[in-house]
C-alpha cells in the first residue's frame, strides 16, 4: 500500500511539474483596412497573382512575405512588420487573395441595392486585398492612430504598382 501511494505521489509530482500556466496576454489592438472595397479582375492564374504580390510585399519592406495555394485559389501574406516611416510603433500585415471569378450561381456584386449590376469579365481572375494595422501594446495617441490609417492607401498603391506590373487588368 505504501509503495502504491508513493508511486501515485511521484506521478502527481511529474504531472504538476510539467504543467505551467500560460501567461495572460492581452490581444494587440488591430484595425483592418482594405486597399479598395471591390474585387479587381486580371487575366492571370491565382498562383501568378499571389507570387507577384509576394514579390511586391518583399519589395515594400514586409518581413515573412510568402504565398500559398489551394486547388482553386492562392494568397500572399506578409508581416506584421514595422515599415519605414511607420508612425509610433505601428506594424502592418497584408493579405492578397486571388481566386477564379466564376459566376456559377448567377450572382453579381452591386454594392448598394439600387446600384447597377456589374458582371465579371469572362475568363477573369478576381482578387482582393486587406491591410491590418497593429498598434503598440501600450496603445497610441489618436494622432498616431490616424497617421497609421492614412498610410494604408499609399502603401497599397506602391504594392499594387509592383504586383500588377505586366498583368492585364480586366474591366
Amino acid at each position: 500500500m505504501m509503495r502504491l501511494s508513493g508511486y501515485a505521489l511521484l506521478v502527481a509530482a511529474i504531472i504538476e511539474s510539467g504543467c505551467h500556466r500560460s501567461p495572460a496576454i492581452d490581444p494587440l489592438p488591430t484595425k483592418q483596412a482594405y486597399c479598395w472595397w471591390v474585387s479587381q479582375y486580371v487575366a492571370a492564374p491565382p498562383v501568378t497573382v499571389a507570387s507577384q504580390f509576394q514579390g511586391a510585399l518583399s519589395s515594400a519592406g514586409f518581413t515573412n512575405a510568402r504565398w500559398q495555394r489551394t486547388p482553386d485559389s492562392a494568397w500572399a501574406t506578409a508581416g506584421p512588420t514595422a515599415l519605414p516611416a511607420s508612425p509610433a510603433g505601428a506594424m502592418y500585415a497584408f493579405r492578397a487573395v486571388a481566386f477564379p471569378a466564376s459566376d456559377s450561381i448567377g450572382c453579381a456584386w452591386r454594392g448598394m441595392p439600387d446600384a447597377t449590376v456589374i458582371r465579371r469579365p469572362v475568363g477573369a481572375l478576381s482578387f482582393h486585398t486587406e491591410v491590418f494595422i497593429i498598434g503598440p501594446r501600450n496603445g497610441w495617441a489618436k494622432v498616431d492612430s490616424s497617421a497609421a490609417g492614412d498610410r494604408v492607401l499609399p502603401l497599397c498603391g506602391a504594392i499594387y504598382g509592383y504586383a500588377l506590373t505586366g498583368l492585364e487588368i480586366l474591366k
